[in-house]
């Protein structure tokens, strides 16, 4: 079974093509990303940028918690808010 671990496992799976699912928002936990697959339309080393224009910035790799499997969260804010993500589909 794939297993991230650590933040750059997340960059090497996150290339043009890979698809990633916001599966829960500590702020917004019914916003409207969550629970649809974005798919990755330029990827750099601070982050990526998903087709439609939004960015995803890369936290610092101490924030990063792993939840098993090809889930991860980072921090929204420094009271211990969290973005979880999945990659849902990964470009070989």
């Amino acid at each position: 079974m794939n297993q991230l671990k650590s933040l750059a496992d997340i960059k090497r799976r996150l290339v043009i093509g890979a698809e990633v699912t916001l599966f829960k928002h500590d702020w917004y936990p019914d916003g409207i990303l969550v629970g649809v697959p974005r798919v990755v339309e330029q990827a750099q080393s601070n982050g990526v940028k998903f087709e439609g224009g939004s960015w995803s910035f890369y936290p610092k790799a101490r924030e990063v918690k792993f939840e098993g499997g090809l889930k991860y969260s980072w921090p929204l804010d420094d009271k211990g808010a969290r973005m979880y993500y999945e990659i849902t589909k990964e470009v070989e």
